[in-house]
């Protein structure tokens, strides 16, 4: 968790499609696109203590709501589940939250190395890039 500090924006990138997470302006969706230098791209980091450690919340920079997790299948061409923005008071939280683990330092660049981990549901996102 030393990785994250609260407040610090970072870039989530998918290594398999080498884009990068963007939120849509519709505060609900998200699409992953080539440019990283959008305002969409940034997500704030918000530690939040947990009864197992800290966690994290990823607040985006663009629209305000914050990236959880689905229990809906990714769309054709990628892997894992659905992500969506969604108000930190929806009636659940368990989806906002996240943590990080280290990935291997031979496929990650400098300043790269980690990868955020869905508490509940135990899947990787993309490559997360510091912004």
């Amino acid at each position: 968790m030393e990785q994250f500090h609260h407040g610090q924006h970072v870039r989530l990138r998918s290594r398999v499609h080498g884009t990068y997470l963007h939120a849509d302006e519709d505060g609900h969706g998200v699409n992953l696109r080539v440019r990283w230098e959008s305002m969409n791209a940034a997500w704030a980091v918000h530690r939040h203590p947990g009864e197992d450690g800290q966690f994290l919340l990823l607040h985006s920079a663009a629209y305000g709501h914050y990236l959880a997790a689905t229990d809906v299948p990714a769309p054709p061409g990628h892997r894992g589940l659905r992500v969506e923005q969604r108000d930190y008071d929806h009636p659940e939280v368990e989806p906002l939250v996240w943590q990080d683990s280290p990935s291997s330092p031979s496929s990650s660049p400098p300043g790269r190395s980690c990868l955020p981990f869905h508490v509940r549901l135990g899947f990787p996102t993309p490559c997360c890039g510091r912004g």
